[in-house]
């Protein structure tokens, strides 16, 4: 009887402690996902910008390859490791294919062609359709932007002495692809610099300039201060914004979700607070997004992202216009990030009141919630980000 007793009190034991143990694996998972998403101010607030595939063999440095680095060479001023950056690039986006179509992403750096992913691939007005789709237009495109919102990248990728950094230099600030196949272009880029001579052509300054201190979108001394020029801008404010804003307290899940009308509305031909799904799901610039759209202004089809944001205020204006932080008034947009933020690397917000610094308040979602809140920048932001190449902007015009 002892012996029984022993046994089944051994087995009560033993099963007792391996409920304990299964409940606190249990408790300790679900506090990893909570801290995962509590870390996540905008997660999913992506661009996608991803590669169609991988050239791992310099016999794929073909003839297109050979038109990039000469055209970054002698028309940019590039050294040959930078020209060999970003043609190791080019290899992974779209194998030096101009008509490369990655679904939202199109050409042989896949600039966003819409929706999700901005509205890279119309700038400066040389692509117009699909027959427009060439090499010659694409380069020219290229020129248009490291000559206006990416002369940083043109400085820092134009005067490296290095292949493999450029490369990583093109891949992050241009392609906007982190993480993304870095060791394939990064291969093929050195593969390039040998095979096109490049450790013989030196940055040409001439050609070049001194636009790293130029006041454009990611300028490195922008970065430093966590500032960019405004052009001279001067904010009013937005009234319907603001009370817009208001009436979406509480509302939604977070959750990268595009295109935002779809994720948003009940009727998505509707323009009232009224016609929005209140259990539907967004992020932080869908939300922006959303409520620009409700106000009546005039915003791109399917949603935008904190980079493309950025890059419209502080260039082509499409949608928005940067104002200064001195007359940044309540109804206004803060973006953080700069011109390649997305994910957690960006945030946007609007200005619930006057700006006065990080104590301001903001109507957000996300920003450490997980539905449109309100708080202080710095408690939505953080300090790192917040300070991160912030701009404040406005919507442009109403349909």
């Amino acid at each position: 009887m002892r012996k029984w007793v022993k046994a089944h009190v051994a087995l009560t034991v033993a099963a007792i402690g391996g409920i304990i143990t299964l409940f606190i694996l249990g408790v300790a998972i679900i506090a990893t996902l909570f801290a995962l998403i509590a870390g996540n101010k905008c997660s999913g607030d992506s661009n996608n910008m991803s590669p169609n595939g991988a050239v791992s063999s310099s016999a794929n440095l073909n003839d297109n390859a050979k038109k990039i680095f000469d055209f970054l060479v002698k028309n940019e001023g590039f050294s040959g490791a930078g020209a060999a950056g970003a043609v190791g690039n080019a290899s992974i986006e779209s194998g030096y294919d101009p008509k490369a179509n990655g679904g939202s992403v199109v050409g042989v750096f896949q600039w966003g062609a819409g929706g999700v992913n901005g509205d890279r691939l119309h700038q400066g007005g040389f692509i117009k359709s699909d027959a427009d789709l060439t090499l010659e237009n694409e380069l020219k495109l290229t020129d248009y932007e490291l000559n206006h919102n990416y002369k940083s990248v043109k400085s820092k990728v134009g005067h490296a002495t290095d292949p493999t950094q450029a490369s990583l230099i093109w891949q992050n600030e241009y392609e906007q692809a982190p993480g993304q196949k870095t060791a394939e272009r990064q291969a093929v880029a050195r593969q390039a610099y040998q095979k096109f001579g490049g450790a013989n052509i030196s940055a040409n300054d001439s050609i070049l300039g001194n636009v790293s201190s130029a006041g454009t979108a990611g300028a490195n001394d922008d970065a430093a201060t966590g500032q960019t020029c405004a052009n001279g801008s001067t904010g009013e404010g937005n009234s319907d914004m603001l009370s817009i804003a208001k009436k979406l307290l509480g509302y939604f899940t977070y959750s990268y979700a595009r295109p935002v009308l779809q994720a948003t509305m009940n009727n998505t031909s509707g323009h009232d607070v009224s016609d929005v799904n209140r259990s539907g799901t967004t992020d932080c610039s869908g939300f922006v997004y959303l409520v620009c759209y409700l106000a009546g202004y005039k915003v791109p089809a399917g949603g935008w992202y904190t980079g493309s944001m950025y890059q419209d205020a502080t260039g082509p204006h499409h949608y928005l216009k940067q104002v200064s932080e001195s007359s940044a008034k309540a109804g206004d947009i803060v973006v953080c990030g700069g011109p390649g933020s997305s994910g957690q690397g960006g945030h946007t917000a609007i200005l619930a009141e006057d700006w006065h610094g990080m104590s301001t308040k903001v109507i957000n979602e996300g920003g450490g919630g997980d539905n449109v809140n309100e708080h202080t920048f710095e408690w939505s932001f953080g300090t790192t980000l917040g300070n991160d190449q912030r701009i404040f902007c406005e919507p442009v015009s109403k349909n």
